[in-house]
């Protein structure tokens, strides 16, 4: 039996079908969390459940809600789970009058029945199912109460041994979509729902502790340096105090296990090719990516707990006014806000920008946001020169790509006016406590693709790394990296890179270069290459010891900017084309060494 998923956007829909089916689909109170469908079975049982992205109606106004009406209309499928928002329960009910023109079994879940009691909301659940002529199941998909209900009435709601209908549109490729207009008008509708919320659902009438937090989150003067204020914390706790001494500690015991590893190799005679490709090579590149772990999961975890909150949305709505005047709209702040994850599913999450103008330039933009790969980079950088001001430099870098993200629009806007502006309806959904476990599953799902892009693509190219600069094409085995083909590479190309360090260094050269594979590769670069962990080792050895706090400083900024990993840029083209992802690659690079160059030169004058 395949079961459907539908329901508004911030209903909790994908928390649901997580529980339902054990999934591990990203959740968020925010839009845009879902923007694929998603298919899994409930343990137990012949239950095939399908998750869509949200929608508010079936007449769809973006990429990811025509993926939704799609399969909605083709009823490939045998029920649909409606999920409601029970503290919003005449916006949900528009959508379920929408359903039931499909002709299919619809079990009503109307979700967040403990937030519905926190806010004083009381519900006459008999009369409301009577109302609706559907089964419906209150519950809540945060804590799990009434999921057993809720699969029980699946199973009791289904038809019995009727073939699945034929679709009402002509298939998954048919541009134009044939929808259902059985239901009534959008005026009947909705006064239809109004009056069964108006008969269920009573309120208690006191100022909720949101409302009273939204006077400061959504004041027109107090509003954007509050934002400013809660990332700053962000990036102070992940780089610095928290982050740093837990990184501090695991960099500790790497250390220990290296100097170990070597004394027993040394002990049993390998050889110092051997014991350098192990130490060197595999150790010391894995080993410094895996160091900045602590860091990477405290960021995450905190951006995750704001958008459990709700607050992210808030964001958007404080920060609608100045996307709009530099060309873009509330919408393009989602996916700024998951490119501070990883770029990749932050381009993916443009689908949801219906103007193609805004979505293009949204996706050009994102990889100046400091992804995860990036913050390793600028923990390794601002802890050895900033060790005081360590979340300061950190945050600052943050701000940069603030800057350069509005520059670069304002830039497209001037050469490139569009007079036409895309509408952002804004949901300020209820503030929420952010579930614990919800929050560390999705911390550790994305800190579980950087330790797996480590122990793929980082040591794989670390012993690359390795090899290049321990041999030579005449010698052999080298102990001395400058006479290495990797040092005949990079000094080939160093005097391009001159301007953003301030000297010619093949070793800097070879390690940006690196960054164009992964950025969390520059770290381990920089680590085989000097034949030391550790920041101290790192930037007291021969090969970088020539940085200090400016030409340090424009480095990471060129990283920071310069075009973002092969998968990025991958769905780039995807989304966009081979054509336009060239220019948008041509021009962070352009970005990048403009930017650095300069502000080497102005920091060198104070610093």
């Amino acid at each position: 039996m395949r079961v459907v998923f539908a329901g508004n956007q911030n209903s909790g829909k994908s928390t649901l079908f997580n529980l339902v089916t054990g999934a591990n689909e990203a959740v968020g109170n925010r839009a845009g969390v879902t923007v694929e469908r998603t298919e899994k079975a409930v343990a137990g049982s012949d239950i095939s459940a399908m998750d869509i992205p949200g929608i508010y109606s079936l007449q769809p106004f973006s990429e990811e809600e025509k993926v939704s009406v799609s399969l909605l209309i083709e009823r490939n499928y045998d029920l649909i789970v409606d999920v409601i928002d029970g503290t919003a329960p005449l916006r949900g009910l528009n959508l379920y009058f929408e359903l039931t023109a499909l002709n299919k079994p619809i079990v009503i879940v109307m979700n967040m029945a403990d937030r519905m009691k926190k806010v004083g909301i009381i519900a006459n659940e008999e009369l409301f199912k009577k109302l609706v002529g559907a089964p419906v199941v209150f519950l809540s998909a945060r804590n799990g109460n009434g999921v057993k209900e809720l699969i029980s009435l699946i199973n009791e709601s289904a038809p019995k041994n009727e073939s699945l209908q034929k679709p009402i549109g002509s298939g998954k490729n048919d541009k134009t979509l044939n929808f259902p207009t059985a239901y009534d008008t959008p005026e009947k509708r909705f006064l239809k729902g109004e009056k069964i919320v108006s008969l269920c659902f009573f309120k208690r009438k006191k100022a909720t502790f949101g409302e009273l937090l939204d006077k400061a989150v959504l004041h027109p003067i107090a509003a954007i340096p509050v934002f400013f204020a809660i990332m700053f914390a962000v990036y102070t706790l992940s780089v610095g105090s928290v982050g740093k001494a837990a990184s501090d500690g695991i960099a500790a015991l790497f250390s220990f296990i290296s100097e170990k590893s070597e004394g027993l190799m040394r002990s049993a005679n390998f050889s110092l090719v051997t014991i350098s490709f192990i130490t060197d090579g595999a150790l010391a590149g894995v080993c410094t990516a895996l160091t900045f772990i602590p860091q990477l999961f405290t960021l995450q975890l905190l951006l995750s707990a704001l958008e459990a909150t709700g607050y992210m949305t808030r964001a958007a709505f404080v920060f609608e006014r100045l996307l709009s005047a530099i060309g873009l709209s509330g919408r393009s702040l989602v996916p700024f806000i998951v490119g501070s994850g990883c770029s990749v599913p932050a381009i993916y999450s443009t689908r949801t920008i219906p103007s193609k103008r805004e979505k293009e330039l949204t996706i050009m933009l994102v990889p100046f946001v400091p992804c995860g790969a990036k913050l390793p980079i600028i923990a390794l950088f601002a802890d050895f020169f900033f060790p005081t001001t360590s979340g300061i430099a950190a945050f600052s870098m943050y701000v940069s790509a603030i800057v350069i993200i509005v520059f670069s629009a304002l830039t497209v806007k001037f050469f490139v006016p569009s007079k036409a502006k895309t509408p952002f309806i804004y949901e300020l959904t209820d503030y929420k406590v952010p579930d614990i476990k919800i929050i560390f599953k999705d911390a550790f799902s994305k800190i579980g693709s950087f330790a797996a892009r480590v122990g793929t693509t980082v040591f794989i190219s670390s012993i690359i790394i390795w090899a290049l600069s321990s041999f030579s094409l005449s010698s052999g085995y080298v102990s001395n990296a400058d006479d290495s083909i990797l040092a005949g590479i990079g000094k080939l190309i160093s005097p391009l890179f001159a301007p953003v360090i301030g000297v010619n260094s093949w070793q800097a050269t070879v390690c940006c270069l690196q960054g164009f594979i992964a950025k969390e590769q520059v770290v381990s670069s920089m680590s085989v290459i000097a034949g030391a962990e550790g920041a101290a080792n790192v930037f007291s050895s021969k090969a970088f010891g020539f940085f200090d706090a400016a030409s340090a400083y424009s480095f990471v900024i060129f990283n920071l900017f310069s075009p973002p990993c092969i998968g990025a840029v991958a769905a780039m083209r995807k989304e966009t084309g081979i054509k336009k992802t060239a220019i948008a690659v041509v021009y962070q690079l352009s970005i990048a060494f403009v930017i650095s160059s300069l502000l080497r030169l102005l920091l060198s004058l104070f610093i």
